[in-house]
Order: C-alpha cells, then structure tokens, then sequence
C-alpha cells in the first residue's frame, strides 16, 4: 500500500485510517463500515467518526457547518477527496441512486400514470393516488 499520507508529519497520517485505505481510482477504506456502507473510525480527535470526511478534512480542509459530502463516484466507502464535493443535503440526496435520490429524479409519472405529484423535503407522492386511497378509506367506514 503506498502511504499517501507522509506530509501530514513523521509516521504518515493516523494508522488506523492510514492502514486501512487500499489506493486506486477510489481510495477504497477497508475498515469498519457501518449499516449504510460508510467507512467508520473510532478517534476522539475528530468530531465525525465517518472516514471519509475525516480524511477530507485532513487532506482538504473543514467542511462547513449544516453541509455534508457528496461521494461523486458513488462508492460509500471512497475516502478519495477528489470523488468528494462539499453539497447541502438536499442536493446530495437528490443526487442519490438510492431510495432518496428517487424521490427526485427522472420519475414523471407514478405507478398508475398519474403526473400529479407533491415534492417536499423528505417526500414524494402522487396527489391524486393519495386522494383516491383516503376516498376509499372515508367510504370503507362510511359503510361499517
């Protein structure tokens, strides 16, 4: 493994991050990953235990309070700081591939062919199935 991390002082950069890092395109961190696939470091040096953005804000710098970072390569366990973009997280969600990322882009229509759809920060649905399935709640009881 070739340590990147020399400049930072005598030793190279923190071992267990350091160690744990297999380099190529995405510096790929083989450590501990959490539930959602993020590589994870237990430090009481750093506020995040999330290695990516411990790493870039080695590497890189701070990120900003209230913003987080956008893995542009998709991979959750990329701690390369040139696949990573300072965004809100608004933005990255909805520059997502997963669930969140859906809710925002390139669905025109819902299951049914409605286009009628609510966006809001966490959510998105279609208005007229919604409005169909509370009709047909309010009637169910209606008739018990």
């Amino acid at each position: 493994m070739k340590t990147l991390f020399e400049p930072l002082g005598p030793g190279g950069m923190f071992p267990s991050i350091a160690d744990n890092i297999e380099v190529d395109d995405c510096w790929e961190y083989i450590g501990h990953h959490n539930a959602a696939g993020y590589g994870t470091v237990n430090s009481p040096k750093f506020n995040s235990t999330l290695a990516h953005r411990i790493v870039y804000e080695l590497l890189v710098g701070e990120i900003p309070e209230g913003m987080t970072l956008d893995h542009l390569c998709r991979n959750r366990a990329c701690v390369n700081p040139d696949h990573l973009e300072v965004t809100t997280l608004v933005e990255n969600m909805k520059r997502g591939a997963g669930f969140s990322g859906n809710l925002y882009n390139n669905v025109t229509h819902c299951k049914r062919g409605h286009q009628n759809w609510y966006v809001g920060a966490r959510n998105k649905y279609c208005r007229t199935c919604k409005n169909d399935k509370q009709r047909q709640s309010y009637e169910r009881k209606a008739h018990h």
